[in-house]
């Protein structure tokens, strides 16, 4: 952790697509992707929260309005204290709503694109992707809202059931960004989701129009996953754990050269002189370390002195064959 940047720590659950031409998972990351380019949402949202994420405060992104509305429902049918957050929810509710998650009464909020920026809950553990994005920004700042930092917190977990990852990578990897003052950045499929996501819910029961809240306050109707879930796309499949490769470059070791390894076999040869070992024991002792034997080397008198080095070579010997020698009964 650096800073007050948030989170360095996190776990970040993926997709691991259940395929019909794969025995038993298709996990090579081009099949991963190829399958998530398809359409759909991998996974059921609740049980994975359930496996990865239970009892950890959590922040869902659906979709949109009708979405959020069915994973809420689906939530609290599993018994989870759950709540669903739009942007026509009435502003003393969305507070009322937000202060009783802060104090741990709701465990989860769903909500669509209400939540992106300007809120502050350190303490949430899990963020939850039941949206795809293709906007690099909306991505960071979903993902920010776990990304907090606050005394005892260790990690966040991601459960990504869209495939972002692939789309924008780990979080916290530098971005490259670049500042332009000729153009305006106008995401034209965002404007289109706004709009839609701004349009009225329509009650499936007795078509009254509405906005701010779950239940109809023409007919007392409250929307049910099998009323609004019928427009999102679900793909079988299990979440994994992705493991980051290292991106630091692997030093290969360097060979020693040839002045070295006749200074170490000279030291060998005095060592064993010193303890009245056969001569032999130096060649051993050479094979041991460089994996060759010393022949190019056996004419050189024994060295002067000895180095730290192969004082604690030969002394590391010693004690494992000690650990490895069988105890008297």
């Amino acid at each position: 952790m650096s800073g007050c940047a948030g989170l360095a720590d996190h776990r970040l659950i993926f997709e691991k697509f259940l395929d019909a031409e794969t025995s038993p998972f298709a996990t090579d990351a081009g099949q991963l992707e190829a399958a998530m380019m398809k359409s759909g949402l991998v996974g059921d949202v609740v049980g994975h929260w359930k496996r990865f994420g239970d009892n950890r405060k959590t922040m869902v992104f659906a979709t949109g309005v009708k979405h959020s509305i069915a994973l809420c429902e689906q939530f609290r049918s599993a018994g989870i204290t759950a709540a669903h957050v739009d942007g026509k929810t009435p502003k003393e509710d969305r507070d009322s709503i937000l202060e009783r998650f802060k104090a741990g009464e709701i465990q989860i909020i769903v909500n669509c694109m209400v939540f992106t920026e300007g809120v502050d809950v350190p303490d949430i553990g899990c963020i939850v992707l039941a949206r795809p994005t293709k906007s690099l920004a909306m991505y960071l700042q979903m993902v920010g809202r776990g990304m907090r930092a606050v005394p005892g917190k260790t990690d966040c977990i991601l459960l990504d059931h869209a495939g972002a990852v692939h789309e924008h990578g780990f979080p916290d990897e530098v971005k490259e960004w670049k500042l332009s003052t000729t153009t305006k950045n106008v995401n034209k499929a965002n404007e289109k989701r706004k709009q839609r996501e701004s349009e009225p819910i329509e009650c499936p029961v007795c078509n009254c129009l509405y906005t701010g809240q779950l239940k109809c306050p023409e007919c007392g109707n409250v929307p049910t996953s099998k009323q609004y879930g019928k427009d999102i796309e679900y793909i079988d499949g299990e979440l994994g754990e992705i493991v980051r490769k290292s991106t630091k470059p692997v030093k290969k070791p360097v060979e020693p050269s040839k002045e070295e390894k006749a200074s170490f076999y000279r030291q060998l040869k005095l060592y064993a002189i010193q303890h009245k070992f056969n001569i032999g024991w130096a060649k051993y002792k050479f094979k041991d370390k460089f994996g060759i034997w010393p022949n190019a080397y056996i004419h050189l008198p024994a060295a002067l002195f000895m180095s730290k080095e192969v004082l604690g070579f030969i002394q590391h010997g010693n004690i494992q064959r000690a650990k490895s020698a069988p105890k008297a009964a």
